[in-house]
This record gives C-alpha cells, structure tokens and sequence, in this order.
C-alpha cells in the first residue's frame, strides 16, 4: 500500500506552497510544537485521530489480554494459548517493521 497510495491533496498542495513562497514569510508555529497541530483548523482532526489511535490500542490491548481466555475455551492447552500470544506479539512486531519501513 505504501508503495501505491499518492499523498493527499492537501499535502501535495502544502509541498507545493512551501517551495514557491519563500522563507520567513509565512508566520507558522514551530515545527513539531503542541502549538502547531492544534491550529489552523486542525484541532477536530488531530482529536480525531487521537482518539482514533486511543481505541485502536484499547481493542489491542484487550485482544492480547483475552486471547489466551479464548484460546483454552476453544480446546486449546495452556501451553498452546500462550504459544500462540507470543506468535501474536512477535507477528505484530514484525509487521510493524516491515510496514514502518
């Protein structure tokens, strides 16, 4: 995905402007503040995404700590449950290099 996904719009045209208008003239907060994601508009879309990211880890969250639960009700032994939560774990990770590359 990363590979065919074109960035949007809005950063394509903020890439756009940032080259033609030249330094200092624009007045924006300093890169990377606490300042500068909240302004401008963005203050709903930031607290949106913070969300967004709070749930996604509470569902993770849960999942990790349920899963062995599950897996025993199913049938599985204690060993093969935690077996299969520490393939879980180390998939993730994985994932999580290979797609943050």
């Amino acid at each position: 995905m990363a590979l065919v996904l074109q960035e949007s719009a809005a950063f394509r045209r903020v890439q756009g402007e940032s080259r033609s208008v030249a330094a200092g003239v624009v007045s924006m907060p300093r890169r990377g503040s606490f300042t500068a994601i909240l302004s401008e508009g963005r203050a709903p879309r930031t607290l949106l995404l913070w969300v967004s990211f709070f749930l996604g880890l509470l569902s993770l969250y849960l999942l990790i700590n349920w899963l062995p639960t599950l897996l025993m009700s199913d049938g599985l032994t204690h060993a093969q449950a935690a077996g299969a939560q520490i393939g879980f774990n180390m998939g993730g990770g994985l994932a999580a290099l290979l797609i943050g590359h």
